[in-house]
């Protein structure tokens, strides 16, 4: 999937959504999210990144 994914974003003849702005966090958040239930990998490595960005304020 992320093949088909990385070939549909260098497509030049697709444009994004005319609302990307505004959605993108979202749309990224929503998709983090899944990969964190799917894999608990991805939890192990969000966390500390996040931790860490927290702590430099």
């Amino acid at each position: 999937m992320p093949f088909v994914a990385a070939q549909l974003g260098r497509d030049r003849a697709r444009t994004i959504r005319p609302d990307w702005n505004a959605v993108r966090d979202d749309v990224m958040r929503g998709v983090a999210l899944r990969r964190r239930k799917a894999s608990g990998t991805s939890r192990i490595v969000l966390v500390p990144s996040a931790a860490s960005r927290h702590s430099r304020r």
